[in-house]
């Protein structure tokens, strides 16, 4: 007689199964635009850029560790060269927009928060670790800037054909 499998949690994967995860996660989620995210963002100073449904998103009620779940402000990060959706940045929020953690979820290595499409990367490009600060550059007017979620990511970031001056943002 055989006994049941116990279901595995999709983060006890291998990369490719925590990735699928995390895109089914961001397929979930709702613009940020009145949202938990949008007010978290505000408190910041950070007003929400109308554009931004392409990689900043809002999940009422997403996983946010074993058993626990919370309203999140939820950013897609992408593979730097070919623009693949490879995982997500979460930003567990309080019922009244404060931030209560951040994780990432899926492959986030060789990837970044494009809060610019790549279209806009034409000659200079900036990054910064967080997306608040990333956020916070594009509303000081500058045109081209990428999160990537870590100062370690800072440190690997690739050099890319065709962007003359990059800048980094701390």
């Amino acid at each position: 007689r055989s006994t049941p499998r116990a279901q595995t949690s999709p983060l006890a994967g291998d990369s490719k199964s925590r990735t699928d995860y995390a895109l089914q996660l961001w397929h979930e989620t709702r613009p940020a635009a009145g949202t938990l995210a949008e007010r978290y963002l505000t408190s910041r100073g950070i007003n929400l850029p109308s554009d931004i449904d392409h990689v900043i998103r809002f999940h009422p009620d997403c996983p946010f560790g074993k058993g626990h779940r919370h309203p999140c402000m939820v950013a897609l990060y992408r593979d730097i060269h070919t623009n693949a959706p490879l995982g997500i940045h979460r930003t567990a929020l309080t019922p009244d927009g404060m931030k209560i953690d951040r994780k990432m979820l899926g492959e986030c290595r060789g990837a970044a928060i494009k809060l610019s499409p790549d279209h806009d990367v034409t000659m200079g490009l900036g990054i910064a670790e967080g997306i608040e600060t990333a956020l916070s550059v594009m509303q000081a007017g500058w045109q081209a800037v990428w999160a990537v979620g870590s100062a370690g990511a800072i440190d690997r970031f690739p050099i890319l054909s065709g962007v003359e001056c990059l800048t980094v943002f701390a």
